[in-house]
């Protein structure tokens, strides 16, 4: 398995991972919207405020992590340590393994290529945001030495979950969840994160 930098050319396979993420996502509350057309992804490829790593088998990507580069929303909030700053940390932004090479150890490895990426920028910290009920990314963080400092909460606006409902994407496991968190939910959706901290 390689690994490397996204390009524009390979916005067509990224956008297809996405749109394979939410087709097999066990709940909706487990990720932050994002955009999964190609015009869309291509811009977020290109745009300076995320790097995004690729796994690849041969030509196929099979998964992608990130750093979002403009952690600004938790620094300096009680969720977050004082000594993480905007130059000194980075945030794990999304990660997405391809349904067919789920439990082969993948993201593992993609966080740890992360993290020798951050020391080259003069990155001194890294974190991330779990759901906390995503066992499994959860655990990945963990294995890698991460440690939770704090959870974190905040509002997911409903048209955020209601705009995936007509575009079937969604399995029907998860469309049938993302239905019943609308149901018990009259306003916006609170989602519940672990954040997860290491020195690097």
């Amino acid at each position: 398995m390689k690994f490397r930098t996204l390009k524009t050319e390979d916005a067509k396979e990224f956008s297809a991972l996405i749109q394979n993420m939410y087709n097999n996502l066990e709940n909706l509350e487990w990720f932050s919207p994002m955009p999964y057309d190609e015009e869309n992804v291509r811009a977020m490829i290109e745009n300076p405020r995320f790097f995004i790593l690729g796994a690849f088998e041969g030509n196929e990507l099979c998964a992608v992590s990130s750093f979002d580069f403009k952690c600004g929303k938790l620094i300096g909030q009680n969720c977050m340590p004082t000594y993480c700053t905007l130059d000194n940390t980075a945030e794990i932004g999304f990660t997405m393994v391809k349904s067919n090479f789920k439990g082969q150890g993948i993201m593992k490895r993609l966080i740890k290529e992360l993290e020798r990426c951050a020391l080259t920028f003069g990155k001194q910290y890294l974190f991330g945001k779990v759901h906390i009920d995503n066992l499994a990314s959860y655990k990945s963080f963990l294995s890698c030495g991460f440690s939770e400092f704090s959870r974190y909460s905040k509002s997911v606006q409903r048209e955020d979950f209601e705009k995936f409902l007509p575009s079937k994407l969604l399995s029907p496991s998860t469309y049938k969840k993302a239905e019943e968190t609308l149901k018990k939910n009259a306003a916006d959706i609170v989602v519940c994160y672990a954040i997860l901290i290491k020195k690097l």
